[in-house]
């Protein structure tokens, strides 16, 4: 398994149209998956597109409550689509049909039938074939799957003192803004750790550095407060050179709603960091990717996005003026 903070899954189309289960009880288990794919999943897609899937067909066949859910997170959530070359997932009769489908893939999640047939014992959750790096669960445990719980762990690790930051970035943070296509961070002090780094190892220039550096352009939204000791020019000025210095073409622009510290603190409860939908709680904020080391322990959280957090960041923009930054 590859240990990060996101699970590369497949369902097969059975498994969605499976109609065993009492009512109540089959969307418990759809949600209970639903639930993992939104904090933690990337759904495969097998097909030539996304409504040429065999996953996409078999929502004509589900209740209109788990319809809709499905429906919902495959239109936002993340997703990618395999090469239909390979084959398909529902049609797997054996381990070695299964093999040229699994690039890429860390779980699979088949009915009762097929899981038994790929050999999940009855007793079991799942099994991991002989190399390790793929999983084969029963689509009604898909949530205790290891590759599940192995993210969710990571997911509520603290970041340690000393972990080195390059590690820390592709671990926890690389898979996310690969499948994201805005970023947005709450950090007070994310202004003035870019103006007082020396050596200019700052975190936020880090975070400029690794998104200019993506396949695809993207925006940062950044809140952040002006400070006593710091004019305005200072600050603006820091992340204006900085902006205009990334040329690789991954930063489209970056939206910066600065507030006075006071309004800024009396507003946002925590600092972090937010790919679409899902949230990085940060202590330290992007102090974490400060330097070549962390340099202290940083409480790390995933979470999605709230009704909440929504409202925090509507009352901080309404709180600050709004400059927009672009590369040259």
């Amino acid at each position: 398994m590859s240990g990060g903070i996101l699970v590369s899954f497949s369902v097969d189309a059975d498994a969605l149209r499976a109609s065993e289960l009492p009512l109540p009880l089959r969307i418990a288990t759809h949600r209970r998956l639903l639930d993992c794919w939104q904090r933690y999943g990337v759904l495969v897609l097998f097909g030539p597109s996304l409504e040429e899937s065999a996953v996409f067909s078999a929502l004509t066949d589900l209740p209109q409550a788990l319809r809709k859910r499905w429906q919902e997170l495959l239109k936002r959530g993340r997703r990618r689509v395999a090469s239909p070359r390979n084959g398909d997932p529902s049609r797997v009769e054996s381990l070695a049909e299964l093999a040229p489908l699994a690039r890429g893939v860390e779980l699979f999640c088949f009915d009762e039938v097929r899981a038994h047939v790929l050999g999940v014992p009855e007793d079991a959750f799942s099994i991991a074939l002989d190399d390790g790096a793929v999983e084969i669960c029963r689509f009604d445990c898909a949530d205790q799957a290891e590759a599940f719980r192995r993210a969710e762990r990571l997911g509520e690790r603290e970041i340690e003192a000393q972990s080195l930051v390059a590690n820390v970035w592709s671990e926890r943070f690389a898979p996310l803004l690969e499948h994201s296509r805005t970023l947005t961070v709450v950090d007070r002090y994310a202004l003035k750790g870019l103006v007082d780094r020396p050596d200019g190892q700052s975190g936020l220039r880090r975070l400029l550095t690794e998104i200019d550096a993506g396949d695809r352009a993207r925006q940062l939204t950044l809140f952040s407060a002006s400070q006593v000791d710091y004019s305005h020019s200072a600050l603006l000025g820091a992340i204006d050179d900085r902006v205009k210095a990334c040329r690789r073409g991954g930063l489209r622009e970056v939206k910066l709603y600065l507030s006075d510290d006071r309004s800024f603190g009396r507003i946002a409860h925590y600092r972090y960091l937010r790919f679409d939908q899902t949230l990085c709680q940060l202590d330290v904020g992007l102090d974490v990717l400060a330097g070549r080391e962390v340099y202290r322990t940083c409480t790390f959280r995933l979470t999605s996005l709230s009704d909440v957090v929504r409202s925090e960041e509507t009352a901080l923009r309404e709180s600050a003026q709004l400059f927009v930054f672009t590369p040259r």
